[in-house]
């Protein structure tokens, strides 16, 4: 099992940075207990947000 976050800077102009981000959990093997296979979580969603920095 592995988290998986990314996020990217971009400067809007000196001063406003957007970030705009992704984050979402793997599994990497199967699990017989949690009957998970090789993929992304059923319990966990994957996530998308969006900052804006000053």
């Amino acid at each position: 099992m592995g988290e998986l976050k990314a996020a990217y800077a971009m400067l809007l102009t000196n001063r406003w940075i957007l970030e705009p981000t992704l984050e979402g959990n793997l599994y990497g093997r199967n699990d017989a207990k949690r009957e998970q296979g090789a993929r992304r979580s059923r319990s966990d969603r994957l996530v998308a947000g969006i900052r804006l920095r000053f």
